[in-house]
């Protein structure tokens, strides 16, 4: 269950994160950002070979823009029919996976190991500790 959440977490600072960076994209509700990110993720790793993405960097091909433009296009698909997430604009479609891709590996990178229960449970810990020294004082 713990993985779980810090799995939703990371998801959140994912979509929160691209949608602060493109104008054209806009959260209109949490539940349904992380549905989009999930279903995104899954759609992307069942018909995507997970290596492919890796060789576009690289490699700036024809194939390697088609790649992309049919992501972007899965992408917009998925926020049309999921609720949670407007988006305007193809190239904010296009451009919103490639963004969601890198903080997705950042975020695993270097946030995996966090665990934002703890974390929460502490700061909450502190807060309430706060509180009580300036009641006190």
């Amino acid at each position: 269950m713990e993985v779980y959440i810090n799995s939703l977490i990371l998801n959140a600072i994912v979509i929160s994160l691209t949608s602060l960076l493109l104008p054209n994209l806009k959260i209109t509700g949490i539940s349904g950002a992380l549905f989009t990110i999930s279903a995104l993720t899954f759609v992307n790793s069942t018909i995507w070979d997970p290596t492919l993405f890796s060789y576009i960097p690289e490699e700036l091909s024809k194939r390697a823009i088609i790649i992309t433009l049919i992501n972007g296009f899965i992408f917009w698909g998925i926020v049309k029919i999921l609720p949670g997430i407007e988006i305007k604009g193809l190239l904010t479609a296009i451009f919103a996976p490639i963004l969601i891709t890198i903080f997705t590996y950042l975020a695993n990178r270097y946030l995996n190991e966090v665990n934002f229960i703890a974390l929460l449970k502490d700061i909450l810990e502190r807060v309430i500790n706060l509180k009580e020294q300036l009641i006190k004082a």
